[in-house]
């Protein structure tokens, strides 16, 4: 499926018990959402426009690349199953996480201030302000060059 780009779409993924890959490169969203049960999914949104990201892992394990610009305002959650969050370079990150019998690392990112940033570059172009809740899951926040 190839989406238009000349408009800005909303666009809610469900993947129950199954596996997906999504390259949405060149969409502009306005926002993503993105339930997964018991399953696995890829996000590739580096290359796209999005302006909010709503993702909710069960039982399952998602890896989201989020974009290399623009602003970004987010929520992630793992409940018994585990999220990647990849993050380019040059992106600032302002987190807020909870954990409940689960884990939030943020591996290969630096603290400035109250934010995180990847290491590779002093130049912002991008700003994620996400929220990151994991119940009895586990969620990781990479840099780019560091995700698996």
């Amino acid at each position: 499926m190839t989406l238009p780009t000349g408009t800005s779409l909303d666009l809610d993924t469900e993947v129950n018990a199954g596996r997906g890959t999504l390259d949405l490169a060149g969409a502009h969203l306005d926002s993503f959402g993105l339930d997964l049960n018991a399953g696995a999914v890829t996000v590739d949104l580096a290359r796209a426009a999005l302006s909010r990201l709503d993702v909710t892992v069960n039982a399952g394990a998602a890896t989201v690349h989020l974009p290399a610009s623009g602003d970004l305002v987010g929520r992630l959650e793992a409940n018994a199953g585990s999220a990647q969050v990849c993050i380019a370079d040059g992106t600032e990150l302002r987190l807020s996480s909870q954990a409940s019998l689960g884990s939030v690392d943020t591996d290969g990112l630096v603290r400035v201030g109250d934010a995180l940033k990847t290491p590779a570059t002093t130049t912002v172009q991008a700003h994620a302000d996400l929220a990151v809740t994991a119940n009895v899951g586990s969620v990781t926040i990479s840099s780019e060059g560091d995700c698996k």
